[in-house]
């Protein structure tokens, strides 16, 4: 972003942190009000992402595995499930992909791929010591695996070709997520998808000239939101080119 000395950057939309905008714009020198940074510092992180991908040398058809995708609980109690969530060594929760029960071809014949992903809802990973980091990646990937096996039924350790592990460490490092979130920040209480929607006007006005997209966004985090946040926000940056246009 550039501003021009108390003038607003051009219109845009973008899927960026809301708040690694907040201090982009403070480490870039640019003033940033009091109402932005009380608004960054009152939410709350939603989950950090940790991914398991593999290659296999079987099919999907080989190895049982007969759904496109897996959503794995450690119980039904979600309040229960919600608490165990926040550390690493309770949490067994995934959502496992197979990517060719969708697509078969996406990967060559005689082979499947599939990624792991878990959310760990607090800052927990951050006390991971640096010594022990890979350490901890791998004994999460083994856990991913052997949870799935044991409640699928399907055999895939033997099977494994490739294998590659993202933690929320990976996570900010390469793609500049905070604490390596992946889903924005959490939509509970008072900072839910129908206040988010409601303050759409509010929020414009905290960075004019700037819309966001994503779980930092009105629609909150998932697929389908991210998509239909991108869409509104990009139809009113559309908007407010018009008008900027008009107003020249």
């Amino acid at each position: 972003m550039h501003h021009s000395s108390g003038g607003h950057a051009p219109s845009s939309a973008v899927k960026l942190h809301f708040w690694s905008g907040v201090c982009s714009l403070k480490n870039s020198g640019i003033w940033v009000s009091e109402k932005v940074v009380r608004a960054t510092n009152a939410r709350t992180f939603a989950g950090r992402g940790f991914s398991l991908f593999l290659g296999l040398n079987k099919t999907a058809e080989e190895l049982g595995i007969k759904s496109h995708n897996y959503f794995i609980y450690d119980t039904a109690d979600t309040v229960k499930q919600y608490e165990m969530m926040k550390k690493v060594e309770t949490n067994h929760v995934q959502a496992t992909v197979c990517l060719n029960n969708a697509f078969p071809g996406c990967s060559p014949e005689g082979t499947c791929m599939m990624y792991f992903t878990t959310l760990i809802m607090s800052d927990d990973w951050g006390n991971v010591t640096e010594t022990d980091y890979f350490k901890a990646k791998d004994r999460i990937a083994d856990d991913m695996i052997r949870v799935f096996e044991r409640e699928t039924g399907c055999q895939i350790r033997d099977a494994i070709e490739e294998i590659s592990v993202a933690s929320p460490t990976t996570y900010a490092r390469y793609c500049g997520h905070p604490q390596g979130v992946i889903y924005g920040y959490e939509a509970a209480d008072w900072d839910s998808l129908m206040p988010r929607m409601m303050m759409l006007k509010e929020d414009a006005e905290l960075f004019p000239g700037l819309r966001f997209a994503g779980g930092y966004a009105m629609r909150a985090s998932g697929y389908s939101s991210a998509y239909v946040s991108g869409d509104l926000s990009g139809r009113q940056t559309v908007g407010d080119l018009k008008k900027e246009a008009e107003a020249k």
